[in-house]
């Protein structure tokens, strides 16, 4: 299989509703996602070389970049479930998860992936300049990616 430069289409950010699932809540316009592990070496007494290597605590970094989204996406994080303004007094956590799909330059190809289980530390009310589109950032961490496939677009 030759290499393709791929086209971000559709990336989607959505929270993880106990009750209704998946609710999209942004459209993305940038995303990286990564797999870093910590890596764990086995050296032994009779060799200077490594003699075994493995990988232990998987986590799924991730950074978005959004423009268009939901009124509601922050009160999600702050935990806030009915009419309201204020950050809810609990420990639960607003879990989201990434959907997104790239395109092969020749459109023959089309690689379609999720990060599950995301959740962010901070959380942007808004970030704003005067006259601009409002254009925020967001970095955090998911615990899985799943449906990670290349497939034909016949």
């Amino acid at each position: 299989m030759a290499a393709e430069p791929y086209f971000g289409d559709s990336m989607t950010l959505s929270v993880t509703d106990p009750q209704d699932g998946d609710v999209p809540v942004a459209g993305l316009q940038s995303v990286s996602v990564m797999l870093s592990a910590e890596h764990i070496e086995l050296f032994t007494a009779d060799s200077i070389k490594r003699e075994s290597v493995k990988k232990r605590e998987l986590s799924v970094p991730v950074e978005v970049e959004y423009a268009k989204f939901d009124e509601t996406f922050a009160q999600w994080w702050m935990g806030v479930t009915s009419a309201g303004s204020s950050i809810e007094d609990t420990s639960d956590v607003a879990l989201f998860s990434i959907e997104g799909t790239i395109t092969s330059a020749n459109g023959d190809t089309t690689l379609e992936g999720s990060i599950d289980d995301v959740y962010f530390e901070e959380m942007p009310l808004w970030e704003a300049s005067e006259g601009e589109f409002v254009s925020q950032s967001l970095s955090g961490t998911g615990a899985d990616v799943s449906n990670f496939a290349p497939a034909g677009t016949t």
